[in-house]
């Protein structure tokens, strides 16, 4: 019986975990590069944001390139956008 607190108690304590830090990085606009990081951004974005689940896809993980950036560089050919940004 021990163990099955002792799991309950440990699961309890990353989603509270979880829950901070997701409150916090909201706080400090930093959210979307810890979804990111983690793998975790189209999930959530899907589940939890209605107004952007119908167009979120798996490229928005990445951010384009401005194209004023890619205009100025000398070596054009060795720099493409992202993908899904064409």
């Amino acid at each position: 019986m021990p163990q099955k607190s002792l799991i309950s108690n440990s699961i309890r304590g990353d989603f509270c975990r979880a829950f901070e830090r997701a409150l916090e990085l909201t706080g400090e606009k930093l959210r979307w590069f810890d979804l990111k990081r983690r793998g975790k951004l189209v999930e959530r974005m899907r589940k939890y944001n209605p107004d952007a689940a119908p167009s979120i896809q798996d490229y928005h993980t990445l951010r384009p390139l401005p194209q004023i950036e890619i205009d100025v560089l000398q070596n054009k050919e060795e720099f493409k956008q992202d993908p899904g940004y064409n």
